[in-house]
């Protein structure tokens, strides 16, 4: 295999970590926004019929994408798809991937205290 087929191979994960933490960044965001927290929002969603796909989709997509996300960088750190002089991409990808944890497990811990509050 020549050596631009395999640089080209070696960027798909990447760019799929890329783009997956950047949906689930602007979905957070949209969620923590005025706009997600708006009750009006949420009555449209349910009285379109979508109120239940809404609620378990959405955390179904942030767990899902997570784990893949995860999956796809660990199996690159194994496999060594970046060359080596592409060591700062790996760093850029793995630092989005750790802030996107740290995202989810503080979110996560929010809503157990909010929950456990009364």
């Amino acid at each position: 295999m020549s050596r631009a087929g395999s640089q080209l191979r070696g960027r798909k994960p990447a760019f799929l970590i890329r783009i997956l933490l950047g949906i689930n960044f602007l979905f957070f965001l949209l969620l923590v926004s005025p706009f997600g927290r708006s009750r009006q929002l949420y009555k449209s969603i349910r009285e379109a019929g979508f109120g239940a796909l809404a609620t378990t989709g959405l955390p179904l997509w942030f767990g899902g994408t997570t784990l893949i996300v995860t999956t796809l960088y660990l199996w690159g750190r194994i496999r060594r798809w970046d060359s080596v002089s592409e060591h700062p991409r790996k760093a850029f990808d793995g630092g989005l991937l750790l802030a996107w944890w740290i995202v989810l497990i503080v979110a996560c811990i929010y809503a157990f205290m909010m929950g456990t509050g009364g």
